[in-house]
C-alpha cells in the first residue's frame, strides 16, 4: 500500500494504493492521526484498489470517523467498488462511514454545489427569498433570550433560598431562648416569695422526717 496526500479546498485527499490489510491500516491510521494533530479534520480517504475491506479495518475506520466528528469534521470513502460500497452500506445503519463512487461526489459532499453551478439547473423563483431569508440569527435571539431567562430563574431561587435562610436561623435562635426560658423556671423560682415558700415546704419536710426518726428510735 502507497499513501499519497493531495489537497481540494479545506478536503485533504489521501489515496491508499493498494489493498489494505490489517498490518499495512496502521500506517493508514497514524497518517490520519497526524491529519488530525494538524487540524486537518476533513478527509476523503480514495482506495482505488478497494476490492474488498477488512471487517476489523471498517471498525476502526468506524472509530477514527467518529473522532473526526468530534473535531468537527468526517471522514468518508471514494472511489470505492460497487460491491464494497454496498457491504459497508450493509454493515451498520445509519453506515459508519460514508461512501461515494468517486472523488468529485466526495468533494460534492463537504462542499455542496448551488443551483448557478449546476448545469441545466431550473433558476429559483423569486419565492424562494423568503426561505432563504430564514438565516439562523433570528434563532440566535430567543437562544440568548432563553438563557437569560434561565439565569433570572437561578437567581430568583437563589434569592428565595438565602430568605429561607434567614427565617430558619430566626426560627432558631426564638427556640432557643424559649428552651433557656422553660430550663430556668423549672429549676428557680419565679419570685423571691416563691422561693421562700420552698425553702419552708424543705425545712418543713426535713423537721417531720427527724420527729419520725426519733419516734421510732428504741427507748434507752
Amino acid at each position: 500500500m502507497k499513501l499519497k496526500l493531495e489537497n481540494a479546498r479545506d478536503i485533504n485527499i489521501l489515496i491508499a494504493a493498494g489493498p489494505i490489510t490489517a498490518e499495512n491500516f496502521t500506517v493508514l491510521k497514524a497518517g490520519i492521526k497526524k491529519l488530525f494533530k494538524d487540524g486537518k479534520n476533513k478527509i476523503i480517504l480514495e482506495l482505488p484498489d478497494s476490492g474488498g475491506i477488512l471487517v476489523d479495518v471498517l471498525r476502526e475506520l468506524a472509530v477514527l470517523n467518529l473522532l473526526a466528528s468530534e473535531l468537527a469534521g468526517q471522514i468518508v470513502l471514494a472511489d470505492i467498488a460497487p460491491l464494497t460500497r454496498s457491504k459497508i452500506d450493509s454493515f451498520s445503519v445509519p453506515p459508519a462511514v460514508r461512501c461515494f463512487p468517486n472523488r468529485a461526489a466526495a468533494v460534492d459532499f463537504f462542499h455542496p454545489k448551488s443551483a448557478e453551478e449546476i448545469p441545466h439547473a431550473t433558476p429559483a423563483s423569486p419565492t424562494a427569498s423568503p426561505a432563504a431569508a430564514q438565516t439562523p440569527a433570528p434563532s440566535i435571539a430567543p437562544a440568548a433570550s432563553t438563557k437569560e431567562e434561565v439565569r433570572a430563574r437561578e437567581i430568583g431561587d437563589l434569592g428565595e433560598l438565602r430568605k429561607r435562610l434567614a427565617e430558619l436561623e430566626t426560627e432558631n435562635k426564638e427556640m432557643g431562648r424559649r428552651l433557656t426560658e422553660i430550663v430556668i423556671k423549672r429549676r428557680d423560682p419565679p419570685d423571691l416569695q416563691a422561693w421562700q415558700e420552698k425553702v419552708s415546704k424543705l425545712e418543713r419536710d426535713l423537721g417531720e422526717a427527724i420527729l419520725a426518726a426519733q419516734a421510732n428510735a428504741p427507748k434507752k
